[in-house]
């Protein structure tokens, strides 16, 4: 539960670029750190088997967070349809991803596929 936690904490500094509530860390063992500020609408984030940290914002981009720094482009950038609860919002990493390098996503297209 207390990686949840984290993650969950990261999002938000992530997507708002504001600090989490100091309440929010269990018995301040934890510090809160901004990386980024240029995260837009951002629906998920997953850690690669490698390290390097998959954000997905709801419209349509990609971005990757390696090496202390947010990547300068996006690695994907869809045409998504952005409404209401629709856009970039899911990914997971194939079982073999250090062999194939295979990322799978979910996200609503713009028009009918």
């Amino acid at each position: 539960m207390r990686t949840f936690t984290v993650m969950v904490l990261l999002l938000i500094v992530l997507a708002t670029g504001q600090p989490a509530s100091a309440a929010n860390f269990e018995d301040n063992r934890f510090s809160d750190t901004i990386l980024t500020n240029n995260i837009s609408r951002g629906t998920s984030m997953v850690f690669a088997p490698d390290g390097r940290l998959f954000i997905l914002e709801q419209g349509g981009d990609l971005l990757i967070y390696e090496n202390g720094a947010l990547l300068n482009s996006s690695a994907l950038s869809l045409d998504v349809d952005s409404r209401g609860e629709r856009g970039l919002l899911g990914l997971a990493f194939d079982p073999n991803f250090t062999v194939n390098n295979h990322v799978y996503i979910y996200y609503t297209p713009d028009a009918t596929p």
